[in-house]
């Protein structure tokens, strides 16, 4: 686990978070938002919160924490052009996570909006596959599948990105199982013995 002498509870509440050390990290978290944190701290303390209290399963203190985030901007001009993409994508994950499928949308559409002017080519692209999957789920299957197109005009895939190009096909294989095209999935997904058991990507933006 990593321990360095000195860090602030903030660095430290990161740390844990990296290490998969999540209650750890919660209480961190709350030290460091007790602390009156400014400017881009407060900032960053408000994400990274959001981001745990997500993953150990408070929807609730997750949303509280990425909207009070997002309605701080004036706090911390200068971290909105940084963080506003990170923000929408994780209360989408948030969302999704609780299959509240047309918020997850709605914040997805936000998050591909800051994430092509931020210009962060590879959560670009995890939303919008991501989006691709809840689109799916909403049984709105051509917007999905124009959603996944868009991955390939923008080439968001990278050149021997396996795990990019698995996750397109495991998108694309999930939405055709939706729709009870089981050759198509089957055909599209290869690897993927049960597309019904694949997952969206949700890894957190932090």
């Amino acid at each position: 686990m990593s321990q360095i002498s000195g860090e602030g509870p903030l660095q430290q509440a990161r740390d844990a978070w990296a290490d998969r050390d999540l209650w750890r990290a919660k209480a961190l978290i709350e030290r460091a938002a007790e602390s009156g944190p400014l400017g881009s701290d407060l900032a960053r303390t408000r994400l990274l919160a959001g981001v745990i209290y997500r993953e150990i399963g408070d929807s609730a203190e997750a949303v509280r924490h990425l909207s009070d985030l997002m309605d701080g901007w004036h706090e911390y001009p200068d971290d909105r052009a940084l963080l506003e993409g990170s923000a929408w994508y994780n209360l989408a994950l948030v969302h999704l996570q609780y299959r509240r499928f047309p918020e997850a949308a709605d914040a997805y559409r936000q998050a591909i909006v800051e994430f092509r002017r931020e210009g962060m080519r590879v959560y670009l692209r995890m939303a919008l596959q991501n989006l691709a999957w809840v689109l799916c789920e909403l049984g709105r299957a051509d917007e999905a599948v124009a959603t996944l197109e868009m991955v390939r005009a923008g080439r968001l895939i990278d050149i021997g990105d396996t795990d990019a190009e698995h996750r397109q096909r495991v998108v694309a294989a999930y939405c055709a199982y939706l729709e009870r095209d089981y050759r198509g999935a089957i055909e599209l997904a290869e690897d993927v013995t049960r597309p019904d058991e694949t997952k969206p990507d949700v890894r957190s933006n932090a």
